[in-house]
């Protein structure tokens, strides 16, 4: 099925979350706030950023959210009703909406002082109009980060059947992902390889099947 085909707002149901239609999340019972995974994510927001707006698209339950609300004013997007329905008993403080990211982000320029993208990319076609999206929303200063598969040779072997279970249409590489920054006006602070979210293990080459970069938006 082509990813243009995808019909996203069916696919990520309960059914999708719960574990049923998911490889991943019927490995770990479900999707749910893992704290090695979602107390890294927000470690990466705040070694860079303190303070301002920040939005998390692909919020799902919430759990980064939560997490953030101290910090920032919190907005989360994401395709899924029901995701956004969980999401709002979670992150209590934070505004939510529905929102398909092959559309325009429902944001004003220069909103955003920080934006979260944790395993949104490899289910969408697009990444340079999604990037440049996200600068268009984001100020100058803007910090952007991102955690997506990594296109390496252990991935297209030993994930090859589960990816495409997952509707991941869009695996970028380590230097890929770099470059479409630059591209798209972000400057690199830091990246790194991991083997997953549940291992602190990090590589600075392409070595690990997951990447996270942290990047900042170019002032003009």
């Amino acid at each position: 099925m082509g990813a243009q085909q995808i019909d996203y707002e069916s696919l990520y149901t309960a059914d999708y979350f719960s574990g049923k239609r998911s490889f991943f999340y019927r490995l770990v019972g479900g999707y749910r706030d893992l704290p090695e995974a979602f107390d890294g994510y927000a470690a990466n927001v705040r070694r860079y950023a303190r303070g301002g707006r920040l939005l998390d698209i692909g919020c799902a339950y919430g759990f980064l959210l939560r997490r953030l609300e101290g910090d920032f004013e919190t907005f989360g997007l994401d395709v899924s009703e029901h995701a956004i329905a969980q999401a709002r008993r979670v992150a209590t403080k934070s505004r939510l909406l529905v929102h398909n990211i092959l559309a325009p982000l429902p944001f004003a320029a220069g909103t955003f002082d920080v934006v979260t993208m944790n395993d949104v990319l490899e289910h969408v076609p697009g990444t340079a109009r999604i990037l440049a999206e996200v600068a268009r929303v984001s100020r100058p200063g803007a910090i952007l980060c991102i955690t997506t598969p990594n296109r390496n040779l252990i991935r297209r072997t030993l994930y090859r059947i589960p990816d495409r279970m997952e509707h991941h249409v869009n695996l970028l590489s380590y230097g890929g992902l770099g470059r479409l920054l630059d591209q798209a006006g972000f400057e690199v602070v830091e990246r790194f390889t991991f083997v997953n979210a549940l291992f602190k293990r990090r590589f600075r080459r392409g070595w690990g099947p997951e990447q996270t970069y942290i990047a900042r938006k170019r002032r003009a």
